[in-house]
């Protein structure tokens, strides 16, 4: 599976892509694309069950600031937009910066997943 991180929208990810049924029990329907929550999206990178890609890039033949030629490898095609495969490490920073969850509770999170609940962040009302 595949799914590109969406740091406007609270750090959600958007999946792109769904092989199998490893996801079945996460995220939800919203404007016809599958949404995964962002302790959700780092759970399943933690996993190696999800493929995590940062925002889009600009098009123009030029690389993104700080990137060598030897990174250009990282850089992915998709009908014309660049996007870049996050590692793990990125994944966590990202999810943890844009304080959508924070460390203690993405640990609880991944502790009952683990643990065979299925969790979900409660309606605000």
């Amino acid at each position: 599976c595949a799914a590109v991180l969406e740091e406007k929208s609270g750090c959600r990810a958007r999946l792109t892509r769904r092989r199998g049924q490893a996801v079945e029990a996460f995220g939800r329907r919203e404007a016809g694309s599958w949404v995964l929550e962002a302790e959700e999206a780092l759970y399943l990178a933690e996993r190696a069950t999800l493929a995590v890609y940062g925002s889009q890039l600009p098009v123009d033949g030029a690389l993104p600031e700080g990137h060598s030629s030897e990174q250009a490898e990282s850089l992915e095609d998709s009908a014309g937009v660049h996007t870049k495969r996050l590692s793990l490490p990125e994944v966590f920073g990202a999810v943890m910066q844009s304080g959508s969850i924070s460390l203690e509770s993405y640990s609880v999170y991944a502790h009952l997943r683990r643990a065979g609940f299925a969790a979900r962040r409660c309606q605000r009302i």
